[in-house]
């Protein structure tokens, strides 16, 4: 009869710390969240950009570009029309814990196309001795992804001196919608595709180049960051379809966390939030941008410390105290 009440008793408490977490996650309040972008009949703090295709300059310097809002996910995604990207600003996230995450649906689908890409360089060096490029792209053509399905792609150094293959398991198809995260935490990078691991850098096999370290270190020390939608500073063919819900965080999210976010609707609480009575306790506001200032890079991939995560601590001695009771009045008996 004891065993049996300390194994329930054990059950729930263990059940109670793997949920819990999950269900505080509110991605919108997040510390760590650096910018979102919901697209709702707006572009927040990301700026156009437009190129003539196929010939684009390096630096992407030419203004201009066409707004134009679809249907997306969650309300209304911003239409890429393949002459048009977003630059989303430097310094988004910082170092190299973080993640990345967005909706996307390919109307084309063009090898080399990036619908997100970074670039990480040395200052304002411009020489590409020092810096490292990083894109999500729905198709890739390489010996390494014989199946041209999505890839994570990293190279560094001067002449692709280091690089990181990280290809999917996911052969993208137009007009789907795919949700995709990266999340990177040191050397550890895992990309999500509809909520699940595509790939793990812990469990790497034949899809990785083994210069992964040299990669996380470039992203962690190098100063510069730039960020893009839909397109790259590598004069590849634009991006043509819908991105909804792009979220990035200055800390690498929990695969339960990604799945919240995948399932996420801002809008809702945006709309829980301006209908709350005035008695309520005031809230934190729905879907902050990208501050002018970056915050310091976690120092690991652990969630921040919140008030949900007290309150679990509470929750978990309370339990322990239970534990304990029972088992003494047990023994008594």
């Amino acid at each position: 009869m004891l065993k049996r009440i300390s194994a329930i008793l054990l059950a729930v408490i263990l059940t109670a710390v793997m949920i819990i977490p999950a269900m505080a996650f509110e991605p919108d309040k997040d510390s760590a969240l650096r910018l979102y972008l919901g697209f709702e009949g707006d572009i927040g703090e990301a700026t156009t950009l437009f190129k003539d295709e196929p010939v684009r300059t390096p630096q992407l310097s030419t203004p201009g570009g066409n707004i134009k809002f679809s249907e997306g996910v969650v309300g209304q995604g911003f239409d890429f029309d393949g002459e048009t990207g977003l630059y989303l600003g430097n310094d988004i996230v910082t170092g190299n814990n973080f993640t990345i995450a967005m909706w996307f649906n390919a109307d084309e689908i063009q090898p080399w196309t990036s619908v997100f890409h970074a670039r990480f360089l040395d200052g304002d060096d411009e020489s590409g001795e020092d810096e490292v490029w990083m894109c999500i792209r729905p198709r890739t053509d390489l010996d390494a992804n014989p199946e041209r399905n999505m890839m994570f792609w990293t190279v560094g150094g001067g002449f692709y001196d280091y690089w990181f293959d990280g290809v999917s398991s996911v052969n993208i198809q137009p007009e789907r919608w795919y949700h995709v995260a990266v999340t990177m935490a040191g050397e550890d990078i895992v990309f999500y595709v509809d909520g699940e691991i595509s790939f793990d850098t812990k469990t790497a096999d034949f899809n990785f180049t083994s210069n992964i370290e040299n990669v996380a270190e470039a992203m962690r020390d190098l100063k510069n960051k730039r960020f893009y939608l839909g397109l790259n500073e590598m004069q590849d063919w634009p991006f043509k379809g819908t991105v909804d819900e792009f979220y990035a965080f200055n800390r690498a999210l929990s695969q339960d966390e990604v799945k919240t976010l995948m399932s996420y609707d801002s809008t809702a609480a945006v709309s829980a939030e301006v209908s709350a009575p005035e008695s309520a306790s005031p809230v934190a506001p729905a879907a902050p941008t990208a501050p002018a200032a970056p915050a310091p890079a976690p120092t690991s991939a652990s969630a921040p410390e919140t008030s949900d995560d007290f309150a679990l601590v509470i929750f978990a001695l309370f339990a322990a105290a239970a534990l304990t009771v029972v088992i003494k009045k047990a023994k008594a008996m």
